[in-house]
């Protein structure tokens, strides 16, 4: 996403600010962007949203908090929020990555792999008529886990409503 950009001239000091903290929010959104499309099967993708996400979150880090190599001017209460979220995403992506659709469901046994690679993408991507299902829910991915990896398995299972009940049933077929 590009923005039109202004001569710092041009803007007040309120203006600027609320200008950069606009791009810092739209870094965060690309960098979402990068991971859903790794997610999706984009091999580059979780490389670039790391590579990203930890560039804006070094450049707010405060002076003296962690144990960044050079740390960053100290952050006012508006940049807070960006550095604060930033962080967030960055620890809920290692836990989403090992949930991904595309790395916790193994290929079935005797099947064809290339197809069931296929059929995975296009559940993790998403088409016209169906929405994408990148990461899975703990307790879809606990199925997946003890149940459809080639063990014989019986397994009752109880979701709430649009967390993926046929899409366990989906992916056990």
């Amino acid at each position: 996403v590009t923005f039109p950009l202004n001569s710092a001239a041009d803007l007040n000091a309120r203006e600027l600010e609320q200008d950069t903290i606009a791009r810092l929010f739209v870094e965060l959104g690309v960098t979402v962007a990068e991971f859903a499309a790794w997610l999706g099967g984009d091999p580059n993708g979780l490389e670039a949203a790391t590579a990203r996400i930890t560039r804006v979150i070094e450049t707010l880090t405060p002076v003296g908090f962690g144990t960044v190599p050079e740390p960053g001017p100290p952050v006012g209460h508006s940049y807070a929020c960006v550095f604060h979220l930033g962080v967030l995403l960055r620890l809920c992506m290692p836990s989403l990555g090992e949930r991904s659709l595309l790395k916790a469901v193994q290929t079935p046994p005797n099947g064809n792999t290339e197809e069931y690679q296929q059929y995975l993408r296009m559940r993790a991507t998403g088409s016209s008529n169906t929405p994408g299902r990148p990461v899975l829910w703990p307790s879809a991915f606990e199925y997946v886990e003890h149940c459809i990896r080639g063990n014989f398995r019986h397994a009752v299972v109880s979701m709430p409503t649009g967390s993926g009940k046929s899409f366990i049933g989906e992916l056990a077929v």
